[in-house]
């Protein structure tokens, strides 16, 4: 059987701040984003079509479901409280539209090892990255 290995901490105040910057995010939305984010009326947007949420919108609500675990309806509420937070007045689709539209889409994330590094998610047009410190 071998002896557990136990760690001392010799400097608390790094410890500390470690421990404060688990919990810190950024988002950055770029302009693109926001242009692409709300609903885009179908068939020239005469008055009784449906309208539909971007495939970015989209995949960067169900993104963010897979980086925090959300079920769909608490996906709906971060984004709200998102989009409240920026001060934009952009629209938040329903979680069963994020479930019927993500059952269309191939979203492929590469999700990476836990690390001590600061996480960035960066939001343009192109879609949802997420960077690490220094990169």
């Amino acid at each position: 059987m071998l002896k557990k290995i136990t760690y001392r901490v010799h400097n608390w105040k790094d410890y500390n701040r470690s421990l404060i910057n688990r919990g810190n995010l950024t988002l950055w939305f770029s302009k693109d984003a926001l242009k692409n984010w709300g609903p885009k009326p179908l068939n020239g947007g005469k008055r009784g079509h449906p309208f539909t949420y971007s495939n970015h919108y989209i995949e960067l609500a169900l993104t963010l479901r897979t980086l925090f675990r959300f079920p769909l309806r608490a996906t709906q509420g971060f984004l709200e409280g998102l989009v409240s937070l920026l001060g934009l007045k952009l629209p938040v689709s329903h979680y069963s539209q994020l479930s019927r539209r993500g059952s269309q889409l191939d979203i492929q994330l590469k999700i990476k090892k836990k690390s001590k590094a600061i996480t960035d998610l960066v939001i343009d047009s192109t879609g949802l990255k997420i960077y690490g410190e220094g990169e």
